[in-house]
């Protein structure tokens, strides 16, 4: 959850400066919780 955390304000920081720079970290927000929602956070842990 830190993670997820982390990656939306980082990415909430960028698309202040400049909104054409959010689907990345969008893109990486949404693997975060895919991996959450799976279960398989002990993998991506590891």
């Amino acid at each position: 959850m830190q993670t997820l955390h982390t990656a939306v304000n980082q990415g909430m920081r960028r698309a202040a400066e400049d909104p054409r720079t959010a689907s990345q970290p969008i893109a990486d927000c949404a693997e975060i919780i895919h991996e959450i929602m799976a279960g398989n956070v002990r993998d991506w842990i590891s």
